[in-house]
Protein backbone atom coordinates (compact mmCIF):
# COMPACT_ATOMS: atom_id res chain seq x y z
CA UNK A 1 0.00 0.00 0.00
CA UNK A 2 1.38 3.41 -0.90
CA UNK A 3 0.40 7.00 -0.20
CA UNK A 4 0.73 9.89 -2.60
CA UNK A 5 2.45 12.91 -1.10
CA UNK A 6 3.66 16.25 -2.38
CA UNK A 7 6.39 18.57 -1.23
CA UNK A 8 6.69 22.25 -2.13
CA UNK A 9 9.97 24.12 -1.76
CA UNK A 10 9.70 27.91 -1.80
CA UNK A 11 13.21 29.04 -2.61
CA UNK A 12 14.83 32.30 -3.63
CA UNK A 13 14.46 31.77 -7.39
CA UNK A 14 11.64 29.26 -7.83
CA UNK A 15 8.76 27.43 -6.22
CA UNK A 16 9.10 23.72 -6.86
CA UNK A 17 6.67 20.89 -6.22
CA UNK A 18 7.30 17.16 -6.35
CA UNK A 19 4.64 14.48 -6.14
CA UNK A 20 5.74 11.02 -5.02
CA UNK A 21 4.30 7.71 -3.98
CA UNK A 22 5.62 6.40 -0.68
CA UNK A 23 5.24 2.74 0.21
CA UNK A 24 4.60 1.72 3.80
CA UNK A 25 6.99 -1.23 3.31
CA UNK A 26 9.90 0.72 1.82
CA UNK A 27 11.64 3.99 2.66
CA UNK A 28 12.12 4.84 -1.02
CA UNK A 29 10.06 7.33 -2.99
CA UNK A 30 8.69 6.85 -6.45
CA UNK A 31 8.62 10.31 -8.02
CA UNK A 32 5.45 10.79 -10.07
CA UNK A 33 5.82 14.40 -11.26
CA UNK A 34 7.93 17.51 -10.73
CA UNK A 35 6.92 21.12 -11.31
CA UNK A 36 8.75 24.44 -11.21
CA UNK A 37 7.41 28.00 -11.20
CA UNK A 38 9.98 30.76 -11.74
CA UNK A 39 8.88 33.05 -8.90
CA UNK A 40 11.87 35.08 -7.71
CA UNK A 41 11.19 35.90 -4.06
CA UNK A 42 14.90 36.39 -3.44
CA UNK A 43 15.19 39.27 -5.89
CA UNK A 44 12.52 41.21 -3.98
CA UNK A 45 13.70 40.35 -0.50
CA UNK A 46 17.40 40.82 -1.05
CA UNK A 47 16.92 44.20 -2.82
CA UNK A 48 13.82 45.64 -1.08
CA UNK A 49 13.51 43.66 2.14
CA UNK A 50 10.03 42.38 1.34
CA UNK A 51 8.03 40.37 -1.17
CA UNK A 52 6.38 42.77 -3.63
CA UNK A 53 2.66 42.60 -4.46
CA UNK A 54 3.38 41.44 -8.03
CA UNK A 55 5.57 38.58 -6.77
CA UNK A 56 2.88 37.63 -4.24
CA UNK A 57 0.40 37.44 -7.13
CA UNK A 58 2.78 35.22 -9.12
CA UNK A 59 3.23 32.96 -6.10
CA UNK A 60 -0.55 32.79 -5.58
CA UNK A 61 -0.99 31.69 -9.20
CA UNK A 62 1.64 28.97 -8.77
CA UNK A 63 0.09 27.74 -5.53
CA UNK A 64 -3.39 27.74 -7.06
CA UNK A 65 -2.05 25.47 -9.81
CA UNK A 66 -0.25 23.26 -7.28
CA UNK A 67 -3.42 22.92 -5.18
CA UNK A 68 -5.40 21.89 -8.28
CA UNK A 69 -2.69 19.40 -9.23
CA UNK A 70 -2.73 17.92 -5.71
CA UNK A 71 -6.48 17.32 -6.05
CA UNK A 72 -6.21 15.87 -9.55
CA UNK A 73 -3.32 13.57 -8.53
CA UNK A 74 -5.07 12.42 -5.31
CA UNK A 75 -2.34 13.71 -3.00
CA UNK A 76 -3.18 12.84 0.62
CA UNK A 77 -0.62 15.14 2.27
CA UNK A 78 1.30 18.21 1.14
CA UNK A 79 4.15 19.90 2.98
CA UNK A 80 5.20 23.37 1.82
CA UNK A 81 8.36 24.89 3.24
CA UNK A 82 9.91 28.31 2.72
CA UNK A 83 13.61 29.00 3.10
CA UNK A 84 15.88 32.03 3.42
CA UNK A 85 14.14 34.54 1.14
CA UNK A 86 10.84 34.11 2.95
CA UNK A 87 12.55 33.97 6.36
CA UNK A 88 14.15 37.34 5.73
CA UNK A 89 11.11 39.09 4.21
CA UNK A 90 9.58 41.81 6.41
CA UNK A 91 6.13 40.81 5.15
CA UNK A 92 6.60 37.02 5.41
CA UNK A 93 3.42 36.52 7.48
CA UNK A 94 1.35 38.47 4.95
CA UNK A 95 2.83 36.26 2.19
CA UNK A 96 2.02 33.05 4.09
CA UNK A 97 -1.52 34.27 4.85
CA UNK A 98 -2.20 35.27 1.22
CA UNK A 99 -1.02 31.90 -0.10
CA UNK A 100 -3.18 30.04 2.41
CA UNK A 101 -6.25 32.15 1.62
CA UNK A 102 -5.90 31.62 -2.11
CA UNK A 103 -4.83 27.94 -2.22
CA UNK A 104 -5.54 26.32 1.13
CA UNK A 105 -1.87 25.31 1.35
CA UNK A 106 -0.16 26.11 4.62
CA UNK A 107 3.44 27.29 4.37
CA UNK A 108 5.97 26.44 7.05
CA UNK A 109 8.90 28.85 7.28
CA UNK A 110 11.86 26.71 8.29
CA UNK A 111 15.16 27.70 9.86
CA UNK A 112 18.57 26.98 8.38
CA UNK A 113 19.03 23.81 10.45
CA UNK A 114 15.80 22.23 9.22
CA UNK A 115 16.63 23.34 5.68
CA UNK A 116 19.97 21.52 5.91
CA UNK A 117 18.32 18.41 7.33
CA UNK A 118 15.80 18.31 4.48
CA UNK A 119 18.53 18.79 1.87
CA UNK A 120 20.51 15.93 3.42
CA UNK A 121 17.41 13.74 3.42
CA UNK A 122 16.73 14.54 -0.25
CA UNK A 123 20.33 13.75 -1.25
CA UNK A 124 20.24 10.56 0.81
CA UNK A 125 17.09 9.52 -1.05
CA UNK A 126 18.84 10.01 -4.43
CA UNK A 127 22.26 8.56 -3.51
CA UNK A 128 22.97 5.54 -1.32
CA UNK A 129 25.30 7.32 1.08
CA UNK A 130 25.70 4.28 3.34
CA UNK A 131 27.35 2.13 0.67
CA UNK A 132 29.93 4.73 -0.36
CA UNK A 133 33.45 4.18 0.93
CA UNK A 134 34.71 6.75 3.35
CA UNK A 135 38.08 8.16 2.31
CA UNK A 136 40.65 9.43 4.79
CA UNK A 137 42.59 12.43 3.52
Amino acid sequence: MSRRLSAIDIGSNAIRMMIADVSENSPTLHVVKKFRAAVRLGHDVFTEGLITPSTIESAKAAFHQYAETNKKEHVVRCRAVATSACREAKNRQHFVDEIFKSSGIKIEIIDGGEEGRLIHQAVRNEIDLDSKKKHAD
